[in-house]
């Protein structure tokens, strides 16, 4: 709000908002809109970028789509329908948005209880074998939080962590590596790759320790090793030098995910792991998340879109306050309507 205070104040005709509402909460989402149509009616123009098509259906009176860096068209939104224009940002028919769940297992591979970081409290849960766990709630829930206790980014006070039945002591991001978790951080620009460096220097970040021979880096096995990740998840790049910060969300996205993937983890976090990327991104970045637990691997989801919770998890745990308010266990009960119900119902199990 004060950024566009800012901009109104020196008398702004055209103001351009990419991604506002990506870190705000609904009712701050809602209040925005209000001063979007306050701003309108005064006769300012918005540019508003974003990936959030429902956002489009409140406010926008015309759209225009990209795709890979060229114009594709300007319709009038109320024009056309909503999978127009998803045809439009991808170039294809976006029947199946979701892969179809598959059956996890009962096996218990991770398990935190009693976890407390002076930002959580007393958080307990477990993740199966095979299983996507996902954890939504608003914003300052303590998803993240928690998230950054369970990989040693911040400390933890009390509780316990296993891994597979044996206890672990994580102090440090190293230490949970170590132990076969690996994180996709929510802000991947700023923690999950260094963007003045190219795709080989960030994809190797983990393994750079297991990549080097008598002193020097086996460069062969470097080269299979991206080789092997931009084919399993079809990173665009002209080359390896390409610099990271010149890439799209999405393949951005697939450059940090291949980075974690690579220390080959039992229990893989995945922090928003769609956010800031176009709905074809989005598509890709689900059938790999999918196919990763299809493989057996544990898999936590931090999402705060409820459509990515409801149609990628078999169980959710809802946040809020620093705690768990609920861990709906169900699948027929992980609707958008009975997620939000304990999101803002309050209480604790």
């Amino acid at each position: 709000m004060i950024e566009i205070a800012k901009a109104v104040s020196y008398g702004a005709r055209i103001i351009v908002m990419d991604e506002p509402t990506s870190s705000l909460s609904e009712n701050e989402v809602d209040a925005l809109f209000e001063t979007i149509y306050m701003l309108k009616k005064r006769g300012v123009g918005i540019i508003y970028i974003s990936h959030r098509l429902e956002e489009l259906a409140t406010i926008a009176d015309r759209v225009t789509v990209l795709r890979d860096g060229q114009w594709v068209g300007t319709v009038n939104y109320h024009d056309v329908t909503r999978e127009e224009i998803i045809r439009m940002m991808v170039g294809r028919e976006m029947a199946d948005m979701y892969p179809s769940k598959q059956p996890c297992g009962k096996e218990v591979v991770f398990k935190v209880a009693g976890l407390a970081s002076g930002k959580v409290n007393d958080i307990s849960f477990e993740v199966r074998k095979g299983e996507i766990l996902g954890f939504f709630g608003l914003v300052g829930a303590g998803r993240t939080e928690l998230m950054d206790a369970v990989f040693g980014v911040d400390k933890v006070f009390s509780g316990t962590i296993e891994m597979e039945g044996k206890q672990l002591r994580i102090r440090s991001p190293r230490d949970a590596m170590e132990y076969n978790i690996a994180l996709v951080p929510e802000e991947r620009k700023r923690n999950g790759l260094v963007l003045i460096q190219d795709l080989a220097f960030n994809m190797s970040l983990c393994v750079y320790h297991k990549l080097i021979k008598r002193g020097r880096l086996d460069k062969k096995r470097q080269r299979d090793m991206l080789e092997y990740y931009k084919n399993k998840f079809q990173i665009k790049t002209p080359s390896f030098r390409q610099m990271a910060g010149n890439l799209s969300g999405g393949n951005q996205q697939k450059v940090v995910l291949s980075k974690e993937l690579s220390v080959n983890p039992r229990l893989l976090i995945l922090d928003e792991p769609t956010r800031g990327i176009d709905i074809g991104a989005k598509a890709e970045i689900y059938k790999i998340i999918s196919g990763l637990a299809a493989e057996g691997m544990s898999v936590i989801c931090v999402s705060s879109e409820l459509p990515e919770i409801v149609n990628l998890c078999h169980r959710v745990c809802v946040m809020s306050d620093g705690r768990i308010v609920k861990t709906i266990d169900r699948e027929e009960e992980i609707t958008q309507e009975r997620i939000m119900e304990y999101t803002l119902g309050g209480g604790h199990e």
